[in-house]
């Protein structure tokens, strides 16, 4: 087992990728696409394969589009070189089947490098990380930006991401990175846009042990089908995304456990609408931020501190407690939770459609006030007299039995439209 500190270091090359055309031509198709998005594309109306490199070359050398304007293409019949016209900066290619006797074909004839690329070089001794392997990203602000995937099929593997690093992990899906500092908003990024593991991975941000250094405004991880496990002790309090979190988390393994602390800002499966994340334990503390979609399925959830919590599916089970607690659970979710208790000085908004919860343990707050639809418990404990249900639209399920712990003052408790039959129960 080996440490591997990330440095940055390597000089950047423009990368060249050959296309050639071959075979016999009779009006086949020939098209060249980066992204999806066909650049150059020809249909040959002779045989002579250098005239359709030729043509091919001069579409797309007068393409406008974003994904091609920093690729120059040459011909060399039967041989077209596209090359990076920023080195450092890659791009892939696909090619149709041109179909009959004809064909098109591609190899790379210089491979992309530079001091922004996930590779060998780029580590302190000059390897890739292993199996069993720590990665430490520290005292760096050099961005880890392209073959975001050259460390996946790892097992066992540490990341560590200290808080002197600066860099940014991953791409910002919203905008294609032109250069390793420019972007332009004409179109989305295509290649990898974030960290890729794919065996079991533990990735710590440990706190600052002195000062308050600046941290990294963008780390993008996706574990794939993998376990992780995270502990978060602090990150950045904005993103270099507007709307966005400094750290976005996926990852579709049920066993996968996340801890939050500090002031950490997190973001679960908020990089991109279709991404899913699992986790059987996700515990959140101090003043931290954590959003969540619709696509992450948690099995337990615990609160304590002051955290503000955003969910978009209901977990099984919400622990809220703790001396001190004054957690919010902004709860935007339909659908049923077996257990729920809201801890004292807790507030739990929910604000999502119709949902049900099994066993509810009431100490602090249940706002009702936005939900969008009925709310029903099944066996719902009243337990403090700082306990209190705010229901002006009548979202509660009529004939609830409120259970009512020794010394509590039901009067105190009540928030509600009239109308409806509330049963208490001694």
């Amino acid at each position: 087992m080996a440490t591997h500190k990330w440095l940055g270091q390597t000089a950047a090359v423009a990368q060249v990728t050959t296309v050639t055309v071959g075979g016999t031509l009779s009006s086949e198709t020939f098209t060249i696409s980066v992204g999806g998005v066909a650049i150059a594309s020809h249909t040959d109306a002779t045989t002579v394969i250098s005239a359709t490199v030729t043509a091919l070359v001069t579409a797309w050398n007068a393409s406008t589009h974003a994904y091609a304007t920093g690729i120059t293409a040459v011909a060399a019949s039967p041989n077209i070189t596209l090359t990076a016209d920023t080195a450092g900066v890659p791009f892939a290619v696909t090619l149709n089947t041109p179909g009959g006797s004809a064909t098109l074909g591609q190899a790379a004839t210089t491979a992309n490098a530079g001091p922004n690329v996930l590779a060998a070089a780029n580590f302190d001794g000059g390897a890739l990380p292993s199996n069993g392997d720590t990665v430490i990203f520290e005292a760096n602000s050099v961005d880890v930006l392209w073959s975001l995937d050259a460390m996946t099929a790892r097992t066992t593997l540490t990341i560590i991401i200290a808080p002197t690093f600066t860099g940014k992990i991953g791409l910002d899906k919203r905008v294609f990175q032109t250069s390793a500092t420019a972007t332009t908003t004409a179109r989305k990024e295509y290649r990898a846009d974030r960290l890729l593991t794919d065996g079991a991975t533990l990735v710590w941000l440990p706190a600052a042990v002195t000062g308050s250094p600046t941290k990294s405004t963008r780390i993008l991880i996706n574990t794939q089908t993998s376990v992780a496990n995270y502990i978060i002790e602090d990150t950045a309090t904005t993103a270099s995304e507007t709307d966005l979190e400094p750290v976005r988390l996926a990852g579709s393994h049920a066993s996968s456990t996340l801890v939050v602390r500090g002031s950490s800002v997190v973001g679960i499966g908020t990089t991109d609408p279709a991404d899913t994340a699992q986790f059987t334990t996700v515990e959140i503390s101090g003043s931290a931020k954590v959003n969540s979609t619709s696509g992450v399925t948690i099995a337990t959830l615990t609160l304590r501190g002051s955290p503000v919590v955003r969910l978009a599916k209901a977990p099984t089970t919400i622990n809220g407690g703790g001396e001190g607690i004054t957690a919010t659970l902004m709860a935007a979710f339909a659908g049923t939770v077996t257990t729920m208790t809201i801890g004292e000085g807790m507030a739990v908004r929910h604000t999502g459609g119709a949902a049900t919860v099994t066993t509810l343990h009431q100490y602090g707050l249940l706002d009702l006030t936005g939900s969008q639809g009925t709310f029903t418990v099944t066996t719902y404990n009243v337990l403090s007299n700082d306990a209190k249900i705010t229901d002006p639209f009548k979202r509660i399920a009529n004939n609830t039995d409120f259970v009512f712990g020794g010394g509590i003052v039901p009067n105190s408790f009540f928030e509600l439209a009239g109308g409806r039959t509330l049963r208490q129960t001694a």
